[in-house]
């Protein structure tokens, strides 16, 4: 009695919902006004058998021995309001054009995205890797289909007389890919015998790697 005298703020209300909550007349005898009340009152407060009752008793002011649904005697009368509409085809669309349809913002995702120095240089060390397997690939394959010698291709590119600055280039092309993937690897490696793993660490030897791949590129250009 106490946890509903709390729940329904009376001791009079409280008094008429409990002598009533197990005596209640059958839906149908109430009105179409108090079944929709009732039903609407229930759907409204979460399915809150209490607190239906206590709008109902309120809004139709029972007074003190006035009769007020059971929750059995609401659940049916949810039926009696129920409509039937009709349920429209599934419209065949992918799922971007119904985001588009529905008016619902796409993620940004890399246009927001905060680039970080453990991020570039992962990306870096794949893209070098990439770049060192077609170098291989292509000199590999080259010289056992080629009929010239590599000798051959260094004269050939002598005589072209290019720019200094366009051959430097070239060398360069060839030449960090393979000191960066080098000094990374060796990181990589450090890594695996579990040193350096701090964020700390990480960035510390991030750093000196790219020094030292910096310096390894810079003496194969002077080669």
């Amino acid at each position: 009695m106490a946890l509903c005298y709390r729940l329904l703020g009376g001791k009079q209300l409280c008094r008429s919902l409990v002598r009533n909550l197990y005596s209640q007349p059958d839906m149908e005898r109430w009105s179409a006004q108090h079944r929709d009340f009732a039903v609407e009152s229930y759907f409204k407060n979460k399915d809150s058998v209490i607190a239906t009752q206590r709008l109902f008793w309120q809004h139709f002011n029972l007074g003190c021995h006035g009769k007020v649904p059971d929750g059995w005697t609401i659940m049916r009368c949810r039926c009696i309001t129920l409509k039937v509409t009709e349920v429209e085809s599934p419209v065949n669309e992918t799922h971007d054009e119904r985001n588009a349809r529905l008016g619902r913002p796409q993620s940004p995702h890399l246009t927001i995205y905060k680039m970080q120095l453990t991020s570039m240089l992962s990306i870096t060390h794949r893209m070098t890797g990439l770049a060192l397997s077609f170098y291989m690939t292509t000199l590999g394959l080259g010289t056992l289909v080629s009929p010239y010698q590599f000798t051959d291709f260094i004269t050939w590119m002598q005589e072209l007389h290019l720019n200094p600055a366009v051959i430097t280039a070239m060398k360069a092309m060839m030449a960090f890919p393979l000191a960066y993937h080098i000094s990374n690897g060796v990181r990589h490696l450090v890594w695996d015998l579990g040193k350096a793993l701090t964020i700390k660490e990480v960035y510390y030897t991030g750093y000196t790697m790219l020094i030292a791949a910096t310096i390894v590129t810079a003496w194969l250009l002077s080669l």
